[in-house]
């Protein structure tokens, strides 16, 4: 079954390249994608990207909470590359666990998923 194919390839994706590539061909084949669809690629998306990005724990809702691995070290260059790199304002709290707070865009669960995405992806 073709869809299977996708759900496992999106699954073993580990890199966001791979995954914005199989979106692409979902896109290609099926048209638009439906919401539940979507979702599942911002999921994977935000789980990729935190990765990435030396993330240990991730909160999303209202807003979204990034706490780093405590091995993840933020350097004043960082964080400032980070504020202004980021769509929203970003709000750090430095020391033992660093975490940054962000108040997310969106009326609905799958909005604010998709606006913790380009957060994230802003932040690479």
């Amino acid at each position: 079954n073709q869809k299977m194919s996708f759900y496992q390839r999106m699954g073993e994706a580990k890199q966001t390249v791979e995954l914005l590539a199989i979106e692409e061909e979902l896109r290609d084949r099926f048209g638009e994608l439906p919401s539940p669809t979507s979702a599942l690629l911002n999921s994977i998306h935000v789980k990729l990207l935190a990765r990435q990005l030396g993330i240990g724990t991730l909160t999303v809702g209202q807003e979204m909470i990034v706490r780093f691995l405590p091995e993840r070290t933020l350097q004043r260059e960082e964080v400032e590359r980070m504020v202004n790199a980021s769509p929203l304002p970003l709000q750090f709290f430095l020391g033992e666990e660093a975490r940054v707070e962000v108040q997310l865009e969106g009326n609905n669960p799958e909005n604010r998923l998709s606006c913790a995405k380009n957060v994230l992806m802003s932040l690479l």
